[in-house]
């Protein structure tokens, strides 16, 4: 930048050699206060204190502050074609020459303020040789983020209107957005992946790391957006924030970190929620005028990120990831904290490392927002391994699953044989790829027909296994009296159930209609459309001895006695409605596969069976 200054100032020289060119930097008079009478030329500032012009790190005034300089101009110079430029100063000034206001950098009271730069004024004709330069310097009304403040570099010259770097102010302004522009590619790449963090994190919701690293890549996108928006707007562009600025820009940041890093080590507890949100909850304080300065909360809220990153939290036992993973996520954590440190205005101990700058040309990319973009890519691939292997293992789960279910399918679909003059529908609807209902069908040596529904308490993988175990044991049976059956049953699976149970109904066929029941806490049959009224006993499992009673009924030609699983009463529509009893007692005279298919659009959340045996004559 120095040497494009310098290169301009030369050839406008060189180009103008006979036209006025007087250096104006170097020592000035100034005062804080403001007394329009600092203005005049014959006002006495021998008493005032000295700076010097141009000021590497400008002083910025409690409410205003004064400039003032004589400037004897050559006999030989055209007093009224003389233009100033004066370097960046500030953000809000006033402009007076022998008393007379020759121009500003807009009203002192616009809350918001202009970008420092230089800035040429054209001055009135002048009557004498001696002019008094005095610069009325304002507290400008809101905080310009620190990426776009210029610092004063000059020049500071009288010279002709002709001859005056009018553009050089134009000139910083485009040098410093061409060099920003990667904050646009930056702030898109966070963008794209907070998005696609928030869209895993609603398919996942415990991974609650997942929404706290996108609300980092967030906070990151607004923060380099307003850089942005404060270069192209030539101002910025909240005249009063919404939000205190260090809130934004240090205190919310450092809590969202600390908030990543137990979500992502999954801290057993919570107490550190109360600690984390601390600091930015002071920032709304008005620490200034209490004499705190804002670095206590910033060096607080970072102290608070230590320990949670570096604590050693107990893993529970639902965290099955790798050590890797939980290695990589504090890694990270603490190099995003170390940028973050470096770019804090209070963070002098770390300053020196700013002077590692990432730059690439005439482009200067933002340390920070690049190593956090880095890392949280990092992060997303080794996310994206992780749901890569969570699907492998799901797809492997399901390929058992259907293991499961082609072995429960081979157990229920038995070759059934009913004595002549019966016949047997089947209808069996699993609620998910495998279920915890089944039916068993056996004929005796003397040509009756044993016949079983019955229906394990729970669903999925677990209760099938059960349902394997409950086949197993029936297939063993020697008993052909249902009563005799369940109590056998009821002692081969008493214990193995850990605190579930088993409902079934068994009966026993006879050629000529008459039908044995025994139920063990199953729903009753129906015949001929109407429930019967059978006795009931203890579900299996409950306890070891139980004893079951039979009920005979009779089966008249051309009708039917149906056995369903709760499934089908307790199917449920949209609005939270039963399928209930008597719509179930109202179809129960039809085919099996039409029962289940009505209880299944009505609305499944349970194994559904149905078994028919239908008298032919």
């Amino acid at each position: 930048m120095r040497l494009i200054l310098t290169l301009f100032i030369f050839v406008l020289t060189a180009s103008a050699q006979s036209l006025p060119w007087i250096d104006i930097s170097g020592n000035w008079r100034t005062i804080d206060g403001d007394d329009m009478r600092y203005a005049e030329p014959g006002f006495d500032d021998s008493v005032w204190s000295e700076v010097n012009l141009p000021m590497p790190i400008p002083r910025k005034p409690s409410v205003f502050l004064w400039l003032r300089r004589t400037v004897e101009i050559p006999p030989n110079v055209d007093l009224s074609d003389l233009s100033l430029t004066l370097g960046a100063i500030s953000e809000a000034y006033e402009v007076y020459v022998n008393g007379v206001m020759v121009g500003a950098t807009g009203p002192l009271t616009l809350e918001k303020a202009q970008i420092a730069r230089p800035r040429t004024f054209d001055l009135p004709p002048q009557q004498r040789n001696k002019l008094t330069i005095a610069i009325r310097v304002a507290k400008f009304q809101v905080r310009l983020n620190r990426g776009w403040e210029i610092n004063d570099k000059g020049p500071h010259i009288l010279t002709s209107t002709k001859n005056a770097p009018r553009n050089l102010g134009s000139f910083i302004i485009d040098e410093r957005r061409v060099q920003r522009m990667p904050r646009f590619i930056v702030s898109g790449l966070c963008a794209l992946m907070a998005v696609l963090l928030i869209l895993v994190w609603l398919s996942e919701r415990s991974r609650q790391d997942l929404f706290w690293l996108a609300l980092l890549l967030w906070i990151g996108v607004w923060e380099m957006l307003d850089q942005m928006l404060g270069i192209s707007l030539d101002s910025t562009p909240w005249a009063r924030p919404l939000l205190p600025y260090n809130l934004i820009t240090i205190a919310l940041p450092l809590a969202v970190m600390a908030q990543l890093a137990l979500a992502a080590f999954r801290v057993p507890f919570r107490w550190p929620i109360l600690l984390i949100w601390l600091p930015p909850l002071v920032s709304f304080l008005p620490l200034d005028s209490m004499g705190i300065p804002l670095v206590v909360s910033d060096y607080a809220g970072a102290a608070m990120v230590l320990v949670i990153v570096l604590w050693p939290w107990p893993i529970t036992t639902e965290d099955r990831r790798p050590k890797w993973e939980r290695v990589s996520y504090r890694i990270a954590i603490l190099l995003a904290l170390l940028n973050h440190a470096i770019s804090w205005e209070y963070g002098r101990p770390l300053r020196w490392l700013s002077a590692f700058r990432i730059v690439t040309g005439p482009y200067d990319w933002p340390r920070y927002y690049t190593v956090l973009a880095g890392l949280a890519f990092i992060l997303m691939v080794l996310l994206m391994r992780r749901l890569v292997e969570d699907r492998q293992s799901k797809v492997h789960l399901e390929n058992e699953m259907e293991a499961a279910r082609a072995v429960q399918q081979l157990l229920l679909s038995q070759s059934i044989k009913p004595p002549p003059n019966y016949r047997i529908d089947v209808a069996y609807e699993p609620a998910q790829q495998v279920g915890g209902d089944f039916y068993w069908t056996h004929t005796t040596a003397d040509g009756a027909l044993l016949l079983m529904v019955g229906d394990v308490s729970g669903k999925g993988l677990k209760a099938a296994m059960l349902v394997n175990l409950i086949m197993g044991a029936l297939r063993r049976e020697h008993e052909t009296n249902p009563a005799a059956i369940l109590a056998g049953l009821n002692r081969a699976i008493a214990g193995e159930l850990h605190g579930g149970f088993v409902t079934a109904c068994c009966l026993r066929a006879e050629a000529g209609g008459e039908v044995k029941v025994a139920n063990a806490g199953h729903i009753a049959p129906y015949l001929a459309g109407q429930e019967t009224e059978v006795a009931s006993g203890l579900p299996l499992g409950l306890a070891l001895e139980s004893d079951y009673e039979e009920t005979v009924l009779h089966i008249a030609p051309a009708t039917a006695l149906t056995l369903v699983s709760d499934g089908v009463v307790e199917a449920a529509n949209s609005k939270g409605e039963l399928f209930g009893f008597d719509r179930t007692r109202d179809i129960s005279n039809k085919p099996a596969a039409k029962i289940a298919a009505t209880a299944k659009a009505w609305g499944q959340n349970d194994d559904i069976t149905v078994v028919t045996l239908r008298r032919q004559t």
